[in-house]
């Protein structure tokens, strides 16, 4: 290999590093907001639920909910996710759009423009947290879980 192939190998990977570092990386430690079980009609109704814990002020705006453990694989368990976008001026909820995350998950049904996650944060150290999920497996428990 000449030293032109080398340098262009080099290249490649120093640019190769430079991609996988602005990927942004998956939260390892998550705050668990509660489970309940999917409705008979297969709707995971998560809603008005208050945390003890301020969570946007402790920077917790990345939502999952998950048939399995906050953490768990998506290649093992049925995974949703949403970065939730901050409100508009004037406004207090954080939004966003669950979205399947890995095989496991069950494609949506419903506007996919309509939020289906809403933060409120309370005045001191409180968060309203709704979340509605439909298309799920009836009296299967998910979680919701928040990370950075």
């Amino acid at each position: 290999m000449g030293i032109r192939h080398l340098v262009l190998a080099l290249a490649m990977v120093v640019a190769g590093l430079v991609v996988a570092s602005s990927i942004s990386a998956q939260p390892t430690a998550w705050y668990n907001a509660g489970s309940e079980l999917v409705g008979d009609d297969g709707t995971w109704d998560f809603s008005g639920r208050i945390q003890p814990v301020n969570l946007v002020q402790e920077g917790l705006t990345y939502l999952r909910v998950t048939n399995g453990p906050c953490n768990g694989s998506a290649d093992t368990y049925a995974v949703y996710e949403v970065a939730l976008m901050p409100p508009p001026s004037g406004e207090t909820a954080w939004f966003g759009v669950l979205q399947p995350i890995g095989t496991r998950a069950s494609p949506l049904t419903g506007s996919p423009t309509d939020p289906n996650a809403i933060l409120i944060p309370g005045a001191i150290d409180t968060s309203t947290v709704s979340i509605e999920l439909p298309n799920q497996q009836p009296n299967t428990t998910l979680t919701a879980c928040f990370g950075r």
